[in-house]
């Protein structure tokens, strides 16, 4: 009977063999656009396959429209052990993907606080990439403070702090001026406090 589950198995069944065919052969740009596939879905084991195979570590995926790299990929969807894997194999960090995200902006809007950890650990600059609006991975980290998980935001705000990522006092956005300082207010008691300890109010108020 053609179960939910039976097909699952069966779809992943051909994909391993899909990945086999792939590392089997010589590289080509598919193994490579493979392994960014690999890392989206969290898959240690084929991403380890596919690396040990020669993948190219920092191939941007062009054909998704986001441009992304596999350490993008993982960060984004919190990946833990898998940006750990990629690092370790020197992925660079402080690529952009089709929407101006590294890795690091990817994984603070998401809130994934030890991706983001391991990221400033080992080379992310959060200073690298900015939106053309003037939105940074610290500018990011305020503005999804709201509603989120308190204890992440907070150490993710203070991780990007520690790491010399610059205060912005406020933002024009669609002719709308966004005062930081406000908007973190509006996160909860804990995170504001978190906030003025990191961006001390200049202006006494």
């Amino acid at each position: 009977m053609d179960t939910p589950m039976n097909c699952s198995r069966f779809i992943c069944h051909i994909r391993k063999l899909v990945i086999f065919a792939v590392i089997s052969l010589p590289l080509t740009v598919n193994a490579s656009d493979e392994l960014v596939t690999a890392a989206s879905d969290g898959d240690l084991n084929e991403v380890k396959a596919l690396l040990d195979a020669g993948a190219n570590i920092n191939f941007v995926d062009q054909y998704s429209g986001w441009d992304r790299t596999a350490l993008i990929a993982a960060s984004r969807n919190g990946h833990v052990e898998v940006v750990r894997l990629l690092l370790k194999h020197k992925a660079n960090p402080n690529l952009g993907d089709a929407g101006e995200m590294t890795a690091l902006n990817r994984s603070v809007k998401k809130g994934h606080a030890e991706v983001v950890s391991l990221l400033l650990s080992n080379g992310a600059d959060p200073e690298a990439f900015t939106d053309e609006l003037g939105r940074s991975p610290l500018v990011w980290s305020v503005f999804f403070a709201d509603g989120n998980d308190q204890s992440a935001q907070i150490s993710i705000f203070s991780a990007l702090i520690e790491h010399k990522a610059k205060c912005v006092e406020k933002l024009e956005i669609w002719d709308k001026t966004v005062v930081m300082k406000d908007k973190a207010k509006k996160a909860g008691d804990a995170f504001y406090a978190a906030y003025l300890k990191g961006c001390p109010d200049k202006t006494g108020s």
